[in-house]
């Protein structure tokens, strides 16, 4: 057992590691905070989420790095919304979509085979992701932060941005701005409010989950700093 405590954060890309390490790189120095890339999206699958949360941080967690769950103060998710709070009736055929489109409206798909899977994946997502919300995973403290629909939608307004460049783009404009500027840009779309971080973080999913009409610009990301010191 480590006499340390440790804060781990778990994202889901290259591009959204590259993003947190930013905005908290002078909280790591002063923590034992680690991120870690999952490289997927663990709340599209078809499972028990929990367990499958759970799992992760054993394995590539408390077993790799030999500790226990008490060595652990709190475990930080971030995850892309997706449009997946959207009615159904917001995924709209459109035949000139190659396979899946995301904007402000909802989302366009090439064709009613692509809008059933895509309302089964909202369904599935949705089911995982609000459980989540205020919970703990095994005897963790567990928050859950979101992008939506995605970094990229939230930092450049696109959030149909080619995979092979995304963390191309996010890494020239982290080294363009300083730690201070890349909060201030999500400022704009922290769109809830609260007296502290708990009912913050309570109405950011309130807002969130409310959107079922449109795909907004919207993340509870830079929760993640005051998350942080209050384990310190």
């Amino acid at each position: 057992m480590s006499n340390k405590k440790f804060i781990y954060i778990i994202v889901e890309g290259d591009s959204d590691e590259s993003y947190v390490y930013a905005i908290i790189d002078e909280l790591m120095e002063l923590n034992n905070i680690d991120i870690m890339v999952v490289r997927g999206d663990l709340f599209t699958q078809n499972c028990k989420i929990k367990n499958t949360i759970g799992n992760f941080v054993k394995t590539k967690i408390l077993d790799i790095y030999n500790l226990e769950e008490e060595d652990i103060s709190m475990i930080i998710q971030v995850t892309d919304i997706d449009g997946v709070y959207i009615e159904e009736d917001c995924i709209l055929i459109d035949s000139e979509v190659e396979r899946i489109e995301y904007n402000s409206q909802g989302i366009k798909v090439c064709d009613e085979n692509k809008k059933a899977e895509i309302a089964s994946r909202n369904k599935r997502k949705v089911s995982n992701l609000n459980p989540m919300i205020n919970t703990k995973v095994m005897k963790i403290d567990y928050y859950l932060l979101y992008n939506s629909c995605n970094l990229e939608h939230l930092i450049f307004n696109e959030a149909n941005l080619e995979a092979d460049k995304k963390v191309d783009s996010i890494d020239k404009h982290i080294l363009s701005k300083t730690r201070q500027e890349l909060l201030d840009e999500l400022e704009p779309f922290c769109l809830y409010e609260g007296e502290d971080i708990a009912e913050q973080y309570r109405n950011s999913w309130t807002t969130i989950k409310s959107e079922r009409q449109c795909i907004p610009r919207a993340t509870n990301l830079p929760l993640i700093i005051d998350l942080i010191l209050s384990k310190t």
